[in-house]
């Protein structure tokens, strides 16, 4: 279906179109023009790195209160999710 891995991982951030996920494809993208090239190696460094930005920083504290009840949102964003900042 691709030609590439490059091919797929623009394809995957044409989707990122609001919020969070937005800012941070949009900042790839302008690292790219930048730098003339993705800075992802391939279709698994870019999972990976967006794993790590997107994954909660703590994610075991977060299935704990998730699982204790602690399910109202102010909650649950009491505790840091995005690692990244995007410099502009």
């Amino acid at each position: 279906m691709f030609k590439g891995d490059s091919t797929k991982i623009v394809w995957a951030m044409s989707y990122m179109k609001s919020g969070c996920a937005n800012r941070w494809a949009t900042c790839e993208f302008e690292q790219e023009v930048k730098a003339g090239r993705l800075r992802f190696l391939d279709w698994d460094d870019f999972e990976d790195e967006f794993r790590k930005d997107f994954m909660p920083l703590d994610a075991v504290l977060m299935r704990k209160r998730f699982l204790l009840g602690f399910t109202r949102i102010d909650v649950l964003r009491a505790i840091p999710v995005v690692r990244w900042e995007c410099s502009q």
